[in-house]
């Protein structure tokens, strides 16, 4: 036996507030629709507050873009669509002074990390990193370390096939990331920034690497690659430059191997978003 049900359903409440952000967006069933179409040719309240809301949307949507912070996109691609099966959250009602504020508040955020993120330029004095890698002891690191700063840096904890990511060293403040197949070594060192082609000596070679842009510069019989990825410069000294640099260009490496107090304002800034129902 089927419990009865109720009828006439009951009355939905006397102002849709919380339906008319998923009105604007046309996230809403037909008879939820119907309703607050019909609410709205007697409600001027509602009315008014749906024009101000879609006034808002336009003024917010018509600001300069701004860039993402370097990896963005690759690390969306990395992490993969979200799980279909978590229910829908229902939007919360937010007027004008909540939604001028989200939205500063996050354009104000990727504004910073923008800045943050390209670190100015980096010089291609490929000598600094060739005597820096002359410099690393045979044996240095383990591989259980090398696991841990892959993850800190978002590299690849293997390169060119054999050689295991077994650790980092400081070296001008910045990572210098130790591969080793066990009897040779590999330097990677990331510097924040964009690479100053205008110091580049005239014995460098311009060359794509897996459709990335970088620099073959010469160094005492050996040479240094300078990969340009989002943000930062990877510089790569050592052997199998050229199996690892296709690697690294796979990649989305970070200078900062901590998360910072830029990633922590960019995570309450999509907190904001999802929050009043601004994200999709």
């Amino acid at each position: 036996m089927t419990a009865a049900s109720t009828w006439p359903p009951p009355p939905p409440p006397e102002h849709p507030e919380e339906l008319l952000s998923a009105y604007l967006d046309g996230e809403m069933t037909a008879d939820e629709r119907a309703y607050v179409e019909e609410h709205l040719t007697t409600c001027a309240r509602c009315r008014a507050e749906l024009d101000e809301e879609g006034d808002v949307r336009a003024a917010v949507r018509s600001l300069p873009p701004v860039d993402p912070p370097f990896g963005f996109f690759e690390r969306i691609l990395r992490e993969g669509p979200s799980d279909p099966a978590q229910p829908k959250k229902r939007r919360f009602k937010f007027g004008m002074a909540n939604l001028v504020a989200t939205a500063a508040a996050w354009i104000l955020v990727l504004g910073v990390a923008n800045l943050n993120s390209h670190g100015g330029s980096v010089n291609p004095a490929a000598n600094d990193y060739v005597t820096a890698h002359a410099s690393v002891l045979p044996g240095f690191g383990t591989a259980s370390s090398g696991s841990t700063d892959a993850a800190r840096y978002d590299v690849p904890d293997r390169l060119a096939g054999t050689y295991q990511l077994v650790g980092e060293r400081s070296s001008g403040g910045y990572p210098q990331l130790i591969y080793s197949d066990g009897q040779r070594t590999l330097s990677v060192f990331v510097r924040p920034g964009r690479l100053d082609e205008n110091a580049l000596p005239n014995d460098a070679k311009q060359v794509l690497v897996n459709g990335a842009e970088a620099w073959s510069v010469p160094s005492d019989g050996t040479e240094a690659i300078f990969l340009q990825r989002p943000g930062v410069v990877v510089v790569i000294v050592g052997a199998s430059q050229d199996a690892a640099a296709s690697d690294m260009a796979a990649s989305a490496p970070r200078a900062d191997g901590d998360d910072s107090i830029l990633d922590h304002l960019r995570g309450a800034g999509e907190g904001l978003l999802e929050t009043f129902g601004f994200q999709g």
